[in-house]
């Protein structure tokens, strides 16, 4: 078995060149800060993000998704995020016994999830 020498590692720390910093990250304090502006993308992101923490990886179709957010928008405008946030944290991920995922979204399930949730907003 062979030791490691941790004083030698410290001189292969990589360093920043060229007198780069840091990105300054800016803490989000207010949660409706994070949702102010909705786009498809925001929206895409959370939903799917949420439907893998709840239910884990699943198959992805980039083109399909940018559909069907991009129409939830269009139909929802300000309400989108809203209903989406409602859908995984009030229902915790699921709807009539079965996990959202992204068809869920889609305007044929509008009348079975986004205006049902809708009304109750």
């Amino acid at each position: 078995m062979e030791l490691v020498d941790y004083d030698l590692l410290d001189d292969c720390v990589p360093t920043l060149v060229g007198g780069l910093s840091k990105p300054e990250i800016r803490p989000i304090t207010n949660n409706e800060e994070m949702f102010s502006t909705v786009d498809w993308v925001r929206l895409r992101n959370y939903v799917v993000d949420q439907i893998v923490a709840t239910t884990g990886p699943f198959p992805r179709n980039p083109q399909v998704e940018s559909g069907i957010f991009k129409g939830f928008i269009a139909r929802w405008g300000d309400k989108a995020m809203v209903i989406a946030r409602h859908a995984f944290e009030v229902y915790g991920g699921y709807w009539n016994n079965a996990p959202i995922r992204v068809n869920r979204f889609a305007k044929n399930n509008d009348p079975y999830f986004a205006e049902v949730i809708a009304a109750k907003l």
